[in-house]
C-alpha cells in the first residue's frame, strides 16, 4: 500500500519529475512519513480529479496545492536516505541501507520512457538541479565515475526495433476469454482478457489486463502500459516474429516464466521499462522441472548457433519478489547471441543475470542488490562493464548443470572483457575442470 502511495506522490508532482516513475520505499520511517502526509491530504479534502493522458502516459491532477506538501515530504525523505547512503559508504555493515537508497535512486533513473535513438523526454528539462546532483552521486561507486547511459548501445550490431505503423487516433476495444488479433490497428482493453494472441503486422496494444499474451508470426508489434498477471507457464511468449516491443508493462504473479522468447526465428525485440514481480517455479529446479524465471532468451544450444542473430535488447526493467523454492532463478537468462542487457534493476532474492550459451552479449550498467546472486558468464566474446552487483562469476570447465534438454555441456567462458564493475570477478569451476576461462579486466573497481 505504501509503495502505491509513493508512486502516486511522484505522479502528481507539479514538477513532473519524470513519467512512468516507480518508487520502492523499504524504510519504516518513509512509510510513516507518507502516512502522515496522506493524513494531512485527507484532512484538507484533496480530491483527485481524474486521469489526464499526455502522449499516451497517464498522470493525475489534484484540486488543491497540498500535493506540493506531500511531494516535499517524499523528497525530504529521499534526501535523508541518500544522505545516509553517503555517510555509510565506508561502513561494511551498511549494505542493506545502501541497497535501499541505491534501489530508489537507480530505479527512478531507469524509468524514462523513450525510444532507441531519441533524446530524453522534455519533462527532464524541468528536473531540479538538486535532484540531478543527488542522482549523479548515487549512481556512481566510490571508485569510479560513470554517467547512466540514456540511449541503447547498439555497437554490438543491434539495430533499433521498428514500431507499428498505425493510426493511434482510432482505437478498437478488446476483451474476452480468448482474443486473436490479425488486422493492423491500435487496440485497447475494455475488460479482462484471458489469452491474447497476436499474429499480424502493425499492431499496437495498450492498457489491457490479460492472463497471457502469445506473439507468433507477427511483425511490428508494440504492447505497452498493460498488466499481464496471474497466469501459469508463460505470461508472454514470443516466437517466429519480427520487430516486437514490450514497454512499460507490469508482469506479475506467474508460476513459470514471465517473458519467454524463442530466438531462432525472432528478429528484433525490445523489452523495455517493465516491472516483473511475483515469479515462482513449479518444481525445485531438479532435472526435468520448470526452472522458472523472469526473462528467458533461448532454451537450447540451437538458439546460440552462429547463424542465430535475433537482435534482442533488454533495458530499464525492474525485477522483484522471486520465489527461491529449490534453487535460484534467472532474472535474465540468456542462451543466444548478440544480446544487449543494460540499465536493469534486480531486487529479487536469489535472482541472477546469466549468459549460459551464446556470443557477443553486452551486460552494461545494471544494478543488483546484495540479496541477488549477481552475474554469471559462460560463452564467448562478452562485454561486462559498469555494473553495480554483489558478485560476478566467470565459469571455468564444461558443465551439465540444469541441462535437461540433451544439449552439449555449457561452454567455458572465453574472451570476456570486464571494466568499471563494482566488484572483481571470481572464477568458479563447474563440471569438468580444469578448463580455464580467458578474460581481461580493465579498470576494475
Amino acid at each position: 500500500m505504501a509503495d502505491a502511495i509513493c508512486r502516486a506522490i511522484f505522479m502528481i508532482s507539479p514538477k513532473k519529475i519524470r513519467p512512468g516513475l516507480r518508487v520502492h520505499f523499504g524504510d519504516a520511517r518513509v512509510r510513516a512519513c507518507v502516512a502522515v502526509g496522506l493524513l494531512a491530504v485527507f484532512s484538507a479534502s484533496v480530491f483527485i480529479t481524474g486521469n489526464i493522458t499526455t502522449e499516451g502516459h497517464t498522470t493525475f491532477a489534484a484540486s488543491t496545492e497540498n500535493s506540493v506538501t506531500l511531494c516535499s515530504v517524499a523528497q525530504t525523505e529521499l534526501e535523508r536516505l541518500l544522505s545516509l547512503r553517503r555517510a555509510a559508504e565506508q561502513a561494511t555493515s551498511a549494505a542493506e541501507l545502501s541497497d535501499i537508497a541505491l534501489a530508489l535512486a537507480r530505479n527512478n533513473l531507469t524509468a524514462f520512457r523513450y525510444k532507441p535513438g531519441e533524446s530524453l523526454p522534455t519533462e527532464t528539462s524541468t528536473l531540479p538541479s538538486e535532484w540531478e546532483e543527488i542522482f549523479g552521486k548515487i549512481t556512481t561507486s566510490p571508485q569510479q565515475t560513470r554517467p547512466l547511459s540514456t540511449t541503447t548501445d547498439y555497437s554490438v550490431g543491434n539495430r533499433p526495433v521498428a514500431r507499428p505503423n498505425v493510426d493511434t487516433t482510432r482505437t478498437m476495444c478488446i476483451s474476452g476469454p480468448s482474443v486473436t488479433l490479425r488486422e493492423s490497428g491500435a487496440y485497447r482493453g475494455c475488460g479482462p482478457i484471458g489469452k491474447l494472441t497476436i499474429s499480424g503486422a502493425d499492431i499496437l496494444v495498450q492498457n489491457i489486463q490479460a492472463q497471457s499474451v502469445v506473439i507468433q508470426n507477427a511483425q511490428r508489434v508494440l504492447v505497452s502500459d498493460s498488466t499481464i498477471a496471474n497466469g501459469s507457464g508463460s505470461l508472454v511468449s514470443i516466437a517466429e516474429s519480427r520487430d516486437v516491443t514490450l514497454e512499460n508493462n507490469e508482469l506479475r504473479d506467474i508460476v513459470g516464466i514471465a517473458i519467454n522468447v524463442y530466438p531462432q526465428r525472432v528478429v528484433g525485440l525490445a523489452i523495455r521499462n517493465n516491472l516483473i514481480s511475483g515469479v515462482r517455479r513449479s518444481g525445485a529446479g531438479e532435472v526435468g522441472s520448470d526452472p522458472g524465471g523472469g526473462i528467458i532468451l533461448g532454451h537450447s544450444y540451437q538458439d546460440s548457433l552462429p547463424s542465430v542473430h535475433p537482435n534482442l535488447v533488454v533495458e530499464g526493467n525492474r525485477f522483484e519478489r522471486f520465489d527461491q523454492y529449490g534453487d535460484n532463478m534467472g532474472a535474465i537468462h540468456i542462451k543466444t547471441n548478440d544480446v544487449v542487457v543494460q540499465n536493469n534493476f534486480v531486487d529479487a532474492a536469489g535472482a541472477w543475470i546469466a549468459v549460459r550459451h551464446g556470443r557477443n552479449a553486452k551486460i552494461i550498467s545494471n544494478t543488483m542488490t546484495q540479496q541477488t546472486e549477481g552475474i554469471r558468464i559462460m560463452g564467448d566474446n562478452h562485454e561486462v562493464r559498469d555494473n553495480q552487483v554483489p558478485r560476478i562469476a566467470i565459469m571455468a570447465g564444461n558443465t551439465t548443470m540444469d541441462d535437461f534438454d540433451g544439449d552439449p555441456p555449457y561452454p567455458v567462458a572465453r574472451n570476456i572483457q570486464l571494466s568499471g564493475n563494482s566488484v572483481a570477478p571470481q572464477v568458479v569451476c563447474w563440471g569438468n575442470c580444469p578448463l580455464n576461462p580467458t578474460f581481461v579486466v580493465e579498470d576494475a573497481l
